[in-house]
């Protein structure tokens, strides 16, 4: 499974995996790999500006689309949740 945050500014958030929680923080586009997950995997990413630029979460599962959502608010936060 990976994680992939789009956004041409920064952003902070956490992926939750089970009950592992992890603080995720950068800038751009990111990839994270999840080599085991543990349902229900969850990302939460807010904008560290006001930007009116997208934000974009996607969760993929052997390099399909399985869940995507996006902001365009300023300071917007975005949670993507998949349960299996």
């Amino acid at each position: 499974m990976q994680i992939v945050i789009d956004y041409s500014g920064t952003w902070q958030g956490t992926i939750t995996n089970g009950s592992n929680i992890r603080t995720i923080d950068g800038a751009g586009t990111a990839t994270f790999d999840i080599s085991s997950p543990v349902f229900p995997v969850s990302v939460n990413v807010q904008k560290k500006d006001e930007s009116g630029q997208m934000l974009t979460v996607k969760i993929l599962q052997k390099g399909v689309i399985i869940k995507t959502e996006s902001t365009l608010a300023a300071n917007g936060a975005v949670t993507a949740t998949v349960s299996a």
